[in-house]
């Protein structure tokens, strides 16, 4: 405001220093006049913005800390499979018991039945908008999704034993392990499943398309020699990374996985499919883990 002012000023000057008779050199003493001011100009707009960042700081994020106890009579699906699920948002917790899959929201105080999910489930997973979940139905061995809010289970294809572990793409893709045969690829509404890495020894579980759609991320198998892989999707060549079990890349630019009884997380680097820095122990005595994009 203030350098409008003194530019208005002086191109208003009565003294006709600025208002010359028109010449062939009237530009350029124009442009000379004007080109100090306008960086003044220019220089206060950074400055004003550089001001209201700075006495605007993005606020803290909340922390919700709480536990859950299982209902009286209720107990989890076997704990040697995956059992636990976040959504992406952090906002909703599934979980699988013999009797079918419980959703609790964090600003809700008990968890309820899914609808139509009364069977003995394991190894839930959210779709990205958390509006629908994938489960393993032990009942008849089928890999099928439900609503989160209820409703008839969709069966997507039979699988020949418990999956362990399964990921939700964001183009609508789920990806699973197949005991004996390798991580598969089977389109959300249903169809024919592909083998995309097949297995050579051990099991391939866990397994997580990284964001830029070309590469996966998942755990080789015996759990005493548990390895985190990662393994382009067009040349397959695949590498270790580290020794782990059940990996997730965060887009806060870490994988997060379990390293004996406690989640550990640490800094990779998406371009290069590499670690950049130590490992972080977040949460200690761990027995399964579910984590979200959000964080939680």
């Amino acid at each position: 405001a203030d350098a409008r002012y003194e530019i208005e000023k002086a191109l208003a000057d009565p003294s006709g220093v600025l208002v010359q008779p028109v010449t062939t050199v009237e530009p350029r003493k124009k442009l000379r006049t004007i080109l100090p001011w306008a960086a003044i100009t220019l220089i206060l707009i950074i400055i004003a913005g550089v001001a209201v960042w700075k006495l605007n700081p993005s606020e803290p994020r909340q922390l919700i800390t709480f536990e859950h106890q299982l209902a009286e009579g209720q107990q989890f699906s076997d704990l040697v499979f995956f059992t636990l699920a976040v959504s992406p948002d952090g906002k909703q917790i599934v979980y699988s018991t013999p009797k079918g899959l419980y959703l609790r929201s964090v600003d809700e105080l008990r968890a309820r039945l899914i609808g139509g999910t009364e069977e003995s489930i394991v190894n839930p997973f959210f779709s990205p908008d958390g509006k629908s979940i994938g489960y393993f139905s032990v009942t008849d061995r089928k890999l099928k999704k439900v609503a989160a809010n209820g409703g008839t289970p969709v069966p997507l294809c039979d699988v020949a034993q418990r999956v362990w572990g399964a990921w939700w793409n964001e183009d609508n893709t789920i990806v699973y392990n197949q005991q004996s045969v390798g991580i598969m690829q089977i389109s959300a509404n249903g169809g024919n499943p592909e083998c995309i890495v097949k297995q050579k020894s051990g099991s391939l579980i866990s397994p997580q398309i990284l964001p830029d759609g070309k590469s996966i991320l998942y755990t080789s198998l015996p759990v005493s020699l548990a390895k985190i892989m990662v393994q382009s999707l067009k040349s397959g060549e695949a590498k270790e990374i580290f020794r782990g079990y059940g990996a997730q890349y965060l887009p806060t630019g870490h994988v997060v996985y379990l390293g004996g009884r406690n989640v550990v997380a640490v800094p990779f680097d998406l371009d290069r499919l590499e670690v950049t820095g130590r490992h972080v122990p977040v949460v200690y005595d761990v027995r399964r883990y579910a984590i979200s994009d959000s964080g939680t």
